[in-house]
Order: structure tokens, then C-alpha cells, then sequence
């Protein structure tokens, strides 16, 4: 099981940063105190935003795969 501290480096490497994504979202409830482990993280709101502005105009075109559909709604879960 990865820390959540190699997640978070992971998720500065884009080859990484999708299933950095996944796992964090699917351990949220192990790793306490994520939002502020996310926010002071160097790096890691740079990477959650290149990756906000990267889907934004599929979003918009509304003409997503499946695997962009749930890379969303991976991103979506990060935004609340």
C-alpha cells in the first residue's frame, strides 16, 4: 500500500498522477487530514489544476470516452 505522502509526490509525475488520483480517492478514509496534506503539498493544486484545464474542453464538448468520464468525476471529487 502506497503512503499517502508517495501519493502525493505521485502525483507531481503526469505518467503517475491518475492513479495517484484513484487511490487517494478510494483511501480518503484512511489518511487523515487529506484536504490540508493536498492544499501544503508543493505542487500538488499545480497538478489537480493542469488537469482541470486539460479536460475542461472535452468537458464542454460534451464528447467523452468513458475513461474521461470517470477521470472527471475522479477531478470532481477533488473539487468539493
Amino acid at each position: 500500500m502506497a503512503s499517502a505522502n508517495q501519493l502525493l509526490l505521485d502525483l507531481s509525475n503526469p505518467e503517475l498522477r491518475e492513479n495517484a488520483l484513484l487511490e487517494l480517492s478510494m483511501k480518503r478514509e484512511i489518511f487523515q487530514d487529506m484536504a490540508p496534506l493536498l492544499w501544503n503539498s508543493s505542487g500538488t493544486i499545480d497538478a489537480l489544476l493542469q488537469e482541470i484545464v486539460l479536460i475542461y474542453p472535452v468537458l464542454s464538448s460534451l464528447n467523452l470516452t468513458t475513461a474521461q468520464t470517470e477521470f472527471a468525476m475522479l477531478l470532481l471529487f477533488f473539487s468539493v
